[in-house]
């Protein structure tokens, strides 16, 4: 036997005409279509208005850290370098070397190391990432270049040097608490990085006083955190000279700074790739 709602349909279709029926239907699946897609444009606007006002956020809290950590002084640091000792931690004992960072504008770096068996210097001259041993010299491959970059004590200042120029995505996370100081977090992602760069700024002092980076670890990606303490001024630019460096799980080591030199005139060949 033929539904009701069957014999309507075809009563209604047998007065006015299959033609009529389908521009009836057309015309409500059209509808339909059209306010789905009023609803994904307004909640698209609504999402870049949020970026918007999130990257806004962001730059304004990052444009106090860059008047606090130096201002002038630090926009016009054109390169540093940095003499420290590190302490790693593992399950077998401590142990500590002589470092020196090297930094010149905009991304080159080149960090030596200093150990029993000789020295071994890690380096990018904004292109090219290699590493120098007793054995030889080699390039680094994509994912240990980036991570020679963003390791690096010199992205704090380079980030601040660039707030409003076209390298970094900045994004305002959230605002929280650590040992009683108001802290916000801020996203800021380098245009030839894939992972992002989570800063932390203390709302009162405006400093900088910890990053957490993605490394690789022997598991995969892990966050490694570090804190930054006892900053002091060198040539109108404040840098921390107490570098914590931990995992979620374990303290990786820390970093006590014996000398900073800014501005000193650094040579462009020093971060080239040595000949073999």
């Amino acid at each position: 036997m033929t539904s009701l709602k069957n014999r309507n349909s075809g009563m209604f279709i047998a007065h006015h005409g299959v033609n009529r029926f389908s521009r009836m239907r057309l015309l409500v699946v059209a509808t339909v279509l059209l306010a789905g897609g009023t609803i994904t444009a307004e909640t698209n606007a609504q999402k870049k208005t949020e970026s918007a006002a999130s990257a806004q956020r962001a730059k304004s809290i990052l444009r106090e850290a860059l008047t606090a950590m130096g201002g002038k002084a630090l926009l016009e640091t054109r390169d540093m370098s940095v003499s420290f000792t590190i302490t790693s931690y593992t399950p077998q004992g401590s142990t500590s070397y002589a470092m020196q960072n090297q930094y010149a504008r905009p991304d080159k770096i080149r960090q030596t190391t200093k150990f029993d068996f000789g020295e071994v210097i890690v380096g990018f001259d904004g292109s090219v990432g290699w590493v120098k041993n007793p054995a030889g010299v080699e390039e680094l491959p994509e994912s240990q270049k980036e991570e020679t970059r963003s390791i690096s004590l010199w992205i704090l200042y380079d980030i601040l040097q660039s707030i409003d120029k076209k390298v970094y995505t900045f994004e305002y996370l959230r605002t929280g608490s650590e040992e009683g100081s108001k802290i916000h977090e801020i996203s800021a992602r380098h245009k030839d990085m894939k992972e992002p760069i989570r800063l932390f700024i203390d709302d009162q002092w405006k400093f900088i006083v910890k990053k957490i980076v993605r490394r690789h670890g022997p598991e995969g990606l892990i966050d490694v955190e570090e804190d930054l303490s006892d900053f002091r001024t060198v040539q109108g630019v404040k840098v921390p000279f107490r570098l914590t460096y931990q995992t979620p799980s374990i303290k990786v080591g820390d970093i006590v700074v014996d000398e900073v030199k800014v501005n000193s005139g650094l040579a462009p060949a020093l971060f080239k790739k040595p000949k073999p």
